[in-house]
């Protein structure tokens, strides 16, 4: 399950793509978002 942190870490770098797809944290926050998007739908 996503943490506060998680959504907070990718909300400030939702204007960054190179942040977006080069940092693993990142990259694993997108993961664990649309993961839980999925089995909520």
């Amino acid at each position: 399950m996503c943490t506060f942190v998680h959504i907070v870490v990718i909300l400030r770098c939702a204007d960054s793509f190179c942040c977006l797809f080069f940092q693993r944290k990142r990259q694993a926050t997108i993961a664990c978002i649309l993961n839980e998007m999925w089995n909520s739908s």
